[in-house]
């Protein structure tokens, strides 16, 4: 045997070697082992090639990680016909050299580059193969995710190693996430089996090759390698798939392709309308704001709808600067100047420009709101729709609560004494940077109470009409601090109807980093808008009858509510009982949950080991003497399970828990059942986490996948979501069943999971349901859970299987067939429902 290296090229951490390897007899098979000079063994393959190039005499190519070495003995062997070597070769590889000869071959030899590179491809039949699928940061860590594809031989031992940069080996902790038999799909292809895992990796010190092999040496093995070259792209990729709208690069385009042309607003100027309002805009103006005044007065000038007034509340009368800043308004009968003190604060302004307002809606305009031409009229159509249409197609049970819908008695008749039509309009939104780029849009949902008492989400520009500002005013009054979220909270709790018109109407002006005395404005009215916000959720609560403490976070408010006396009584319906096993680690887990309120566990019963699941089923009373058992002997679901064991159930309030799912936040229970208490909420359901500290899921979207889908799934724990939809309670259209409460009065009158899905969406059905019953569903976030079925997987889907799910996505269609025209409701309408990551539309 001779062995001589033709050329090398380098790529995705892998070193290629264009090898002549001839003198061999007929026939033979040749193998290589690659070792460092501390005699540490480096994964290879070695691959057939047949070069493009004519003028190459290579016959084989070695594939190696790319390790941070200076040489590499490559010991090759040819066998015949006996399983004794017939004749060796060694070859010692300077890689020094490699660098300098794959970049001259890049430029001049780019065609063989690219085969040599494509050589793991080509044959990848037969073997091992693992693939780096996704680099996701989570702070000083990186989570990698990886793939193995392997045939499917039953006999096969899988293990996987780490090594580190210089080929040694080194432990990392290994999280699967799917173990699947892919059937074959054409004649001659073998059933596959598909391997998903993570590690997390410091940031610091991330390089690493995974390796995996048979240790039954039945399959050969297969290495991928993570480093600076490979989590670049990967890392870049991942975002790009998981970013939500914040972070659209492209979002300015969008914007323009979607906002009022020209010629559009020409139109809106000669068209009448059958009711057009007089609009009040209070524009609250101090010393500091004449820049971003000057800018958002200006915008005002532009308005398509001109049937509006400017009442300015001026807290610098004498600053003969703004003289200049109002000239453009000199003579105009629409704009209205209050002089006030310039030690009234902002509260007091903001009160007496709306009261002292003629407009029959009014809104606040803080000198950094610039409202697009077209925003006013878009506005005064949106009052023009018929009331049922104004909620955005989903006005019964989400756009809106009228008086007495979860508010107490006592306030009933102070709601009654609203006008015929209370409205509280808001829009999307953006953000303007001090160079003039747009950015950070905010696509909101329709009304969502809860996620409105965490975070105001419907921004700072709201449209009310006189009727709601004059019964707020004489009935509770104005608060001093916190304006606007008091004001939204106030609108609500007396049965204001909230309509949301999808379209970005303004945008948000950056405060000038060097503009000193601005930006000391702002931080005191960020703070005072925080304190106020916390004072007016306390507030709101206490004056629907809940007693809660709120405390300040990041992403908002956050309220724990008081437990009532007596507390309601759970029970936690488990299924996934068909794997005793899981079963028992299940319940386990959840006795070992941090304080717990007292429970009822029902356990539905379905597996066919019945003396295992009986001894089981025993030592379970005697942990927990609370215990019902539920056999079940039909057709195999999580909806039929459920409900069999539901009618064993005797608590006010039902947690539907798989086996596999472990409770990790302290009170969950606790937190969950105070939540279902609110009125108006009928399901409650948590954020499920994947052992590798990843999203399961974060609520469902209606539509992704042609049916549903889980939200924000891959992302990384502390993520906070789009508009912190996975830190702050929120409105959803679903959850999953896997950790979902529901009031026992919510699932009556449901009438429990509809057992005709059998594969899934069993759990997002029955979410629409009660949504159609007037119910509300609300993700919690505080309660996390970890999700551990992928460690005792189900491996084949069968072709039957995969068939019935088709079926079941075509009925919720045709059962739901609103939500696949307008979007899920919890969405803004430019948002795209069929994506779990809240992307823009296109």
């Amino acid at each position: 045997m001779n062995v001589r290296l033709e050329s090398t090229c380098l790529g995705d951490g892998k070193i290629y070697l264009q090898m002549v390897v001839d003198r061999l007899i007929d026939d033979a098979v040749v193998g290589v082992q690659a070792h460092a000079k501390d005699g540490s063994e480096i994964p290879s393959l070695l691959l057939p090639f047949h070069p493009a190039d004519g003028h190459s005499q290579a016959n084989f190519i070695v594939v190696m990680p790319h390790f941070a070495l200076r040489e590499i003995d490559l010991d090759f062997e040819e066998f015949g016909a006996s399983d004794k070597p017939v004749s060796r070769g060694h070859l010692t590889v300077e890689l020094n050299s490699v660098g300098w000869r794959s970049r001259f071959n890049q430029f001049v030899r780019n065609d063989l580059v690219s085969q040599m590179l494509d050589i793991e491809h080509e044959y990848s039949a037969g073997r091992m193969n693992v693939y780096l699928t996704s680099a996701v940061d989570d702070g000083d860590e990186i989570v990698v995710r990886m793939l193995v594809d392997m045939p499917n031989v039953p006999d096969a031992d899988v293990m996987v190693d780490f090594l580190d940069n210089r080929g040694h080996g080194f432990d990392l902790p290994v999280y699967p996430l799917v173990d699947e038999v892919v059937p074959a799909v054409r004649i001659g292809d073998d059933e596959h089996l598909r391997i998903e895992f993570s590690v997390r990796v410091p940031r610091g010190n991330k390089d690493f090759c995974v390796k995996v092999y048979d240790a039954s040496e039945f399959i050969e093995g297969g290495f991928a390698r993570f480093c600076d070259e490979t989590y670049v792209p990967l890392r870049d990729r991942t975002e790009s798939q998981l970013a939500d709208a914040t972070y659209d690069e492209e979002y300015p385009l969008w914007y323009y392709q979607h906002r009022a042309t020209l010629s559009e607003l020409e139109v809106q100027r000669q068209t009448s309308l059958p009711y057009e309002p007089l609009i009040s805009l209070v524009v609250p103006l101090a010393p500091v704001d004449r820049k971003p005044a000057f800018i958002a007065l200006d915008a005002l000038l532009r308005q398509s709808y001109d049937l509006f007034e400017v009442v300015i509340v001026d807290k610098c009368p004498q600053e003969y600067s703004y003289d200049g800043l109002l000239s453009a308004w000199a003579g105009d009968p629409r704009l209205v100047r209050i002089a006030v003190s310039e030690d009234t604060d902002d509260a007091t302004c903001m009160a007496t420009g709306l009261m002292q307002a003629r407009g029959s809606y009014r809104a606040v305009l803080h000198p950094s709101v610039v409202l697009a031409p077209e925003a006013l009229f878009f506005f005064v159509r949106k009052i023009n729709e018929p009331i049922d249409s104004r909620g955005d197609f989903w006005t019964s049970g989400w756009s809106g609560q009228r008086a007495g819908a979860g508010i107490p008695d006592q306030m009933a008749s102070v709601a009654a004494s609203l006008g015929e039509d209370p409205i509280v309009l808001y829009c999307d939104h953006d953000h303007l940077d001090v160079r003039g780029n747009l950015y950070a849009p905010e696509l909101k949902p329709v009304c969502a109470p809860d996620f409105l008492r965490a975070y105001p989400y419907v921004g700072p520009f709201v449209l009310f009409s006189s009727e709601v500002v004059r019964t707020v005013a004489e009935a509770r009054g104005f608060a001093s601090e916190g304006f606007m979220h008091d004001l939204l909270l106030k609108a609500w709790e007396l049965g204001a109807v909230f309509c949301r018109v999808s379209n970005v109407l303004y945008h948000v002006q950056d405060v000038d980093a060097t503009d000193a005395p601005l930006v000391a404005l702002n931080e005191g009215r960020i703070a005072s808008a925080t304190r106020g916000s916390r004072k007016a959720l306390a507030q709101h609560l206490r004056r629907l009858g809940r007693q809660a403490t709120v405390v300040s976070t990041p992403y908002g408010m956050s309220a724990t509510y008081h437990l009532p006396n007596p507390a309601p009584r759970i029970s936690i319906v488990m299924f996934g009982a068909d794997n005793l096993e899981r079963l028992s680690l299940g319940v386990e887990r959840l006795l070992k949950a941090e304080e717990m309120l007292p429970f009822q566990l029902v356990i539905a019963d379905s597996s066919p080991d019945k003396r295992a699941a009986a001894k089981l089923h025993a030592e379970i009373k005697k942990a927990h003497p609370d215990t019902e058992v539920v056999a079940y002997d039909g057709v195999l679901s999580r909806s039929s399970l459920a409900n069999a064991a539901v009618k064993r159930a005797t608590g006010t309030h039902l947690l539907f828990l798989d086996a596999a799912t472990e409770l990790v936040s302290a009170d969950a229970l606790t937190t969950m059942v105070l939540e279902c208490l609110v009125p108006g909420v009928g399901i409650v359901g948590g954020k499920v986490l994947l052992p590798d500290d990843t999203i399961a899921h974060a609520g469902t979207i209606i539509g992704v996948n042609g049916g549903a889908g889980f939200a924000g799934a891959g992302l990384p724990r502390t993520r906070t979501g789009y508009l912190n939809r996975f830190a702050a309670p929120s409105e959803v259209s679903a959850v999953s069943m896997n950790c979902m409460m529901v009031s026992r009065e919510a699932f009556d009158k449901v009438g429990g999971f509809d057992e005709r899905f059998r594969m899934g969406l069993a759990d997002a059905d029955f979410c629409l349901q009660a949504a159609k019953h007037g119910y509300r569903c609300v993700l919690c976030p505080q309660v996390e859970a970890y999700d551990h079925r992928s460690t005792n997987p189900e491996r084949l889907v069968t072709d039957e299987q995969r068939l019935r799910f088709e079926q079941e996505r075509a009925y919720f269609r045709y059962r739901w067939p609103r939500y696949f025209v307008a979007g899920d409701p919890y969405l803004s309408n430019s948002l795209d429902w069929q994506n779990a990551y809240y992307r823009i539309w296109r």
